[in-house]
C-alpha cells in the first residue's frame, strides 16, 4: 500500500452494522451459554460441598461423553452444510432431518446404555466409593439425549441470521437454570441433575424447534419422526433385556 501510494480508508459504520450486530448476538449467546452450563457446578460446590461436586462432575462428564465424542464430530461440519443451502428451505429440511437421524442413531444407544449399566459399571470400574454417581448419571443420561440434538437447530438458526433469537434463548436459560439448580439442590446432586432434565426441553429445545418450524416450514411431528429409528432401537433393546431378565427369574 505504501509503495503504491494509496492511503488507508476507514470502514464506514453502516457497512459494518450487520456484521457487528450478528457478532454481538453470537457473543451474547456464548456468554449466556457458558454461564448457565456451569451454574450447576457452582450450585453443587457452594451448597453441597466439594465431595458432592466431585460426584456430580463425574456423572455429568460421563453422561455427556457419547454426545461430545460422537455427535461433536458431526456438528463441527454441519455449519458448512447448512450454509451451502441456506437459501433453499427444502434442502435445509432434508439435511436437518438426515443429520438428526444420524446423530440420534449414533448417540442414543451409548447415552442411554451407559445409564442402564451404571449400577454395575461404576462399582466395577471406579469402586464402591463412587456409587453416589449412579443416580445422577442415570438422570443426566436422559437429558443428554436431548442435548445431543440441540446444536443442530441452534446452528441452523445462526446460518439463517437469526442469532438474536439464539441469544434470547440463552439469556432466558441463564436466568431459569440457576434458579432450577438452586431449588433442585434441596434433593442433593440428583435434584440438580433432575433440574437439567426437566428444564431443558421447555427452556431450550422446544423454543428452538418452534423457531425452526417457522423458518423452514418443518413440522414438529416430522422432526420427531427422524429420531424414531434410534428411539425404537433403544426401546426394543431395553424390552428384550427386560424380557430375558423375567425369563431367567422364571
Amino acid at each position: 500500500i505504501i509503495l503504491a501510494g494509496r492511503g488507508f480508508r476507514f470502514p464506514r459504520l453502516r457497512d459494518l452494522r450487520e456484521a457487528l450486530t450478528f457478532s454481538t448476538h453470537v457473543i451474547g449467546s456464548r456468554i449466556s451459554w457458558y454461564f448457565y452450563s456451569n451454574a450447576d457446578y457452582l450450585v453443587a460446590g457452594k451448597l453441597l460441598g466439594q465431595a458432592a461436586l466431585g460426584l456430580y462432575t463425574l456423572g455429568f462428564t460421563l453422561s455427556g461423553m457419547p454426545a461430545e465424542k460422537i455427535g461433536g464430530v458431526i456438528t463441527r461440519v454441519t455449519p458448512g452444510i447448512f450454509s451451502a443451502v441456506q437459501d433453499k428451505p427444502d434442502a435445509l429440511r432434508r439435511y436437518l432431518l438426515l443429520l438428526t437421524e444420524g446423530i440420534s442413531l449414533l448417540t442414543f444407544g451409548p447415552i442411554l446404555g451407559l445409564g442402564l449399566v451404571a449400577p454395575v459399571l461404576i462399582p466395577v470400574v471406579l469402586g464402591d466409593q463412587w456409587l453416589g454417581v449412579v443416580l445422577p448419571l442415570q438422570i443426566l443420561s436422559v437429558g443428554a439425549v436431548l442435548k445431543a440434538l440441540t446444536p443442530l437447530p441452534f446452528q441452523l438458526l445462526s446460518i439463517l441470521k437469526d442469532a438474536r433469537f439464539n441469544m434470547h434463548i440463552s439469556m432466558v436459560a441463564a436466568v431459569v437454570f440457576p434458579i432450577g439448580f438452586f431449588i433442585g439442590s434441596r434433593w442433593g446432586i440428583a435434584g440438580i441433575a433432575a433440574a437439567w432434565v426437566l428444564l431443558h426441553p421447555f427452556v431450550t429445545a422446544a423454543p428452538l424447534l418452534l423457531r425452526v418450524r417457522k423458518k423452514i416450514d418443518l413440522s414438529i411431528r416430522t422432526y420427531l419422526a427422524s429420531t424414531a429409528p434410534a428411539a425404537s432401537a433403544v426401546l426394543g433393546a431395553r424390552s428384550a433385556r427386560w424380557g430375558r431378565g423375567r425369563g431367567a427369574r422364571g
